[in-house]
């Protein structure tokens, strides 16, 4: 009977680290999404405001797609 409780509270247990570890991940990306997001504000706006563009710029536009 301790055999079985014991393993439940393992199984439990893991199963609490997996979830917290999934959750940090999510959150580590949808930082990394909002990042992008604002690069691409930005480079529309340089674009919008150049009339050429540099190869500097077009490699900053590569760079964050």
């Amino acid at each position: 009977m301790d055999l079985f409780v014991k393993i439940a509270l393992t199984s439990a247990f893991t199963t609490f680290f997996l979830t917290i570890q999934a959750f940090l991940n999510i959150s580590g990306t949808k930082s990394k999404v909002k990042q992008n997001v604002d690069k691409i504000n930005e480079i529309v706006d340089l674009v919008q405001n150049k009339e050429t563009l540099e190869q500097e710029d077009v490699d900053n536009i590569f760079e964050v797609l």
